[in-house]
């Protein structure tokens, strides 16, 4: 799958390109980035396709016992995740999150 974004909106994508290097390296089910470059158009990334359905389609038609399951396996998905430090450029989430609210 290729994902082009113009120029004047890609500043973080090299950022968002290694973060998805780390999580495809902890084993986590995702498109794996493969390349990531510049072209006419702006910044690419370049990724593995991933066969499946979207969850919101698919999880009412299971069992309440599948769907606990699939609940825990994306809490193990998401502990891995959250074990990825956030980069240094990230700016601090109390500052996000206050800036967030100060505009509603």
């Amino acid at each position: 799958m290729l994902r082009v974004t113009p120029f004047d909106k890609s500043a973080n994508r090299g950022e968002m390109f290694r973060m998805q290097q780390k999580a495809a390296s902890l084993g986590i089910p995702m498109c794996k980035p493969v390349e990531f470059g510049t072209c006419e158009e702006g910044i690419y990334i370049l990724q593995t396709w991933i066969d499946g359905e979207d969850a919101e389609d698919r999880i009412p038609e299971l069992s309440d016992t599948e769907q606990y399951a699939y609940g825990l396996e994306a809490g193990r998905i998401l502990q891995k995740i959250h074990s990825i430090p956030a980069p240094e450029t990230q700016e601090d989430w109390e500052i996000r999150f206050n800036r967030k609210m100060d505009c509603k």
